[in-house]
Order: C-alpha cells, then sequence, then structure tokens
C-alpha cells in the first residue's frame, strides 16, 4: 500500500489520481459536511437541521476531484518533461 501512495507522486495520469482523490473526497463531504452543519444550525444557531441532498455531495466531490487530479498530473508532467 505504502508503494501505491510514493508512486502517486510522480503520476501523470489524471485518472489514475482522480479515483484516491474523489474516494477521499466524497468520504469527507458525505460524513464531515453534515457534523459541521450540525455543529453550526443546531448548536450554535439553535435551528432545525437541514442537509443538502447526498447526491449534491458526489456531484461536487466528483467536479473537484476531477479538476485536482488534473492540476496534480499537469504539475508532475511539467517536472518529468522539465528533469529530461
Amino acid at each position: 500500500m505504502k508503494e501505491y501512495f510514493e508512486s502517486l507522486k510522480t503520476e501523470t495520469n489524471w485518472f489514475k489520481l482522480f479515483r484516491p482523490i474523489c474516494i477521499g473526497m466524497t468520504i469527507l463531504l458525505e460524513i464531515g459536511t453534515p457534523i459541521i452543519l450540525y455543529i453550526m444550525q443546531v448548536l450554535i444557531k439553535h435551528q432545525e437541521l437541514n442537509l443538502p441532498s447526498f447526491w449534491y455531495g458526489l456531484i461536487v466531490a466528483f467536479l473537484y476531484s476531477a479538476i485536482l487530479a488534473w492540476v496534480i498530473s499537469s504539475v508532475h508532467r511539467k517536472k518529468t518533461n522539465a528533469g529530461e
């Protein structure tokens, strides 16, 4: 598993970077957002809890992961081209 994450540090294929980023971001958004919203809406503002749709979190995670993977892969590609 350690070798897999080490290989991602120099990966230039955006799809190979997309998968772990998307999984991590989806977990963060689907678990972290309700906790933060609960604290803000219920405990601080004393309002009723209104959570966004489950699909909204998946779409946001998918889009941001694709953008982030593309940016990281292009940076890795520039580093390998500059090193040649």
